[in-house]
């Protein structure tokens, strides 16, 4: 018998690669034309023959015809976390989250770190979990970043304990309301005990607020919120604050997150290439107390952009649009700023040159999907960088 493995990136290829180090048979399958792992049997159409099992990427939705398909030949179907959820038997924590997820998972992998407590951090960050069970972790802390998408059919139920950072109006063109994208993010309560943000508890009073474990109480900043929620999540490892704060002191945000570049004739340069929604953008703007010249656009994700109307006026000086939302973006957005186009991502940063002035902020905080011109949102925030070196 053999376990079909549905779509061969990044997920895929390490599902299949941890289950033929286990001497199982697979056969792999991608609507695209892929070079499979060695090892993989690669099929032209997905029949299922011999199948024991499907495990497909959290790029297709779970009602995918394939998905339905297997179900109805009582196949076991489940994501590459959960395969690797199921093989680990060491402890773990989770992160979701509209924003914020990538920071605090590495912070709170660095803050176990820090205390003398080996920890990883895996999942929707882009080291899949299957990947990081071929390093023979044993004795590891697991902490997960995990997606809408891969919460969306997650039988795992043994995470020490789960935050939900945030909830905002994200992918509704997968999920179609954000009734749907909220019930997906929410299913990480049913994996452990779940804590979120104050704002959160209002309306799910069964779960536990995290700013309780620091005896904070509202209102606090995006960067605070993110600090008490990794804490959250390293308390039960017996990491008290002030270890936990000195920890943090030390670490680095990943890249492509409110990242200065350069200042350059008294105008700073920030790349927030990963802000990919409306509310991103949003505590991106709000986080200067100067005028901003913002570059923003790309692929539309099906949201409003409404609420920048409020948030930008008085403090966007400018606004660069680019992708194939630039349109969208200048309706939402007008009589609010002066609004200019730019067909491409140099095209933009010099316009914004043009535009700023001593002490402007130039942000390129996108607000979309990077994939209608760059190949993602870091190859989108690299070339900013790029271009911003050169003016």
């Amino acid at each position: 018998m053999k376990t079909w493995i549905l779509g061969l990136g990044v997920s895929g290829r390490a599902a299949a690669k941890f289950l033929l180090s286990r001497g199982e048979r697979v056969v792999g399958w991608d609507a695209k034309k892929v070079t499979p792992p060695e090892g993989v049997e690669l099929a032209e159409e997905p029949t299922f023959q011999e199948a024991k099992a499907v495990v497909y990427s959290p790029g297709m939705p779970p009602n995918h015809p394939l998905l339905e398909r297997a179900r109805a030949l009582n196949l076991p179907v489940i994501g590459e976390i959960d395969l690797g959820l199921r093989h680990f038997s060491g402890p773990s924590v989770a992160i979701t989250g509209t924003n914020g997820k990538t920071t605090v998972t590495e912070l709170v992998a660095h803050a176990l770190c820090f205390a003398g407590k080996p920890a990883d951090a895996v999942g929707n960050n882009g080291v899949a979990f299957t990947e990081w069970l071929l390093t023979n972790p044993a004795g590891k802390i697991a902490v997960c970043e995990l997606s809408s998408y891969q919460l969306e059919t997650l039988g795992y139920k043994n995470f020490i304990r789960g935050v939900i950072l945030n909830i905002a109006e994200d992918h509704l063109d997968r999920y179609g309301t954000m009734e749907a994208y909220t019930a997906a993010k929410l299913r990480l309560g049913e994996c452990g005990p779940l804590y979120v943000h104050p704002n959160l508890k209002v309306n799910y009073p069964s779960y536990l607020d995290f700013a309780a474990a620091l005896n904070l109480t509202p209102p606090f900043n995006f960067e605070k919120e993110n600090l008490i929620a990794a804490y959250c999540l390293v308390e039960p490892f017996g990491v008290d604050p002030k270890t936990f704060l000195a920890a943090a002191q030390t670490f680095k945000k990943p890249p492509h997150r409110l990242e200065f570049v350069r200042s350059l004739r008294g105008v700073d340069y920030y790349n927030d290439s990963k802000g990919t929604n409306v509310d991103a953008v949003l505590r991106a703007v709000e986080s200067f107390n100067r005028p901003v010249v913002l570059i923003a656009g790309g692929k539309d994700k099906g949201g409003s952009y409404e609420p920048w109307r409020a948030a930008f006026s008085g403090k966007v000086k400018g606004c660069v649009l680019i992708g194939e939302a630039k349109e969208k973006i200048a309706r939402a957005i007008e009589g609010i700023c002066p609004t200019y186009n730019a067909e491409t991502l140099i095209d933009a940063v010099r316009q914004a040159e043009a535009i700023a002035s001593a002490p402007d902020v130039v942000l390129l905080s996108p607000g979309c999907a990077s994939f209608d011109m760059f190949e993602n949102f870091g190859d989108r925030g690299n070339q900013f960088v790029q271009a911003v070196s050169r003016i």
